[in-house]
């Protein structure tokens, strides 16, 4: 069961975004209620905690990833920003998870809104369309598109293989660790 990260550990008298600093030397604003998970990401790989990987929504895969980052982008063209956990393969980013983020009387709180692995592989597109990538053994395998809005996703189409790869999106993703 994926819990939701509640903003409650932040000041309140804090802006919405703080400055963090990258491993390039340059710094950039992230959403206050994005850094708790970014943090809880870290420090469940720092400590090869399996059980807080899952409980965040990752399959535990997640673990060998080799350029694991993230990025602040609105994919559901809803006017805010998602957070996006992703890897980058060269001309698309394969989406680990996306985070969307809700305000309560509590303040902000997030929820994943998608989470893929190894054989549920999910892209951004083109058009806030969603590529699903899946298997489930060499004989039963394709692709589905999903259009993406502020309500949700709706099926677009299915296929038995398709290359979609150059409609998909390369995002500019900033390292986890």
């Amino acid at each position: 069961t994926n819990e939701n990260i509640t903003n409650n550990d932040v000041d309140e008298s804090s802006d919405e975004n703080s400055e963090n600093q990258n491993v390039d030397g340059s710094s950039e604003m992230v959403d206050d209620a994005f850094r708790l998970v970014i943090a809880e990401l870290q420090r469940a790989l720092n400590s090869d905690d399996e059980a807080m990987l899952t409980s965040l929504g990752f399959d535990i895969e997640i673990k060998w990833a080799n350029s694991l980052g993230y990025a602040e982008y609105d994919y559901d063209g809803d006017g805010i920003n998602e957070l996006i956990i992703g890897e980058d393969e060269g001309t698309r980013t394969f989406v680990w998870a996306v985070y969307e983020k809700y305000q309560t009387g509590d303040g902000w709180n997030t929820t994943v809104a998608v989470s893929g692995y190894a054989r549920n592989r999910y892209y951004l597109m083109d058009g806030n369309r969603l590529l699903n990538e899946w298997s489930s053994g060499a004989a039963d395998s394709g692709t589905d598109i999903y259009k993406l809005d502020s309500a949700g996703g709706k099926f677009l189409e299915s296929s038995v293989y398709d290359d979609y790869s150059s409609q998909c999106i390369k995002l500019t993703l900033q390292p986890i660790y």
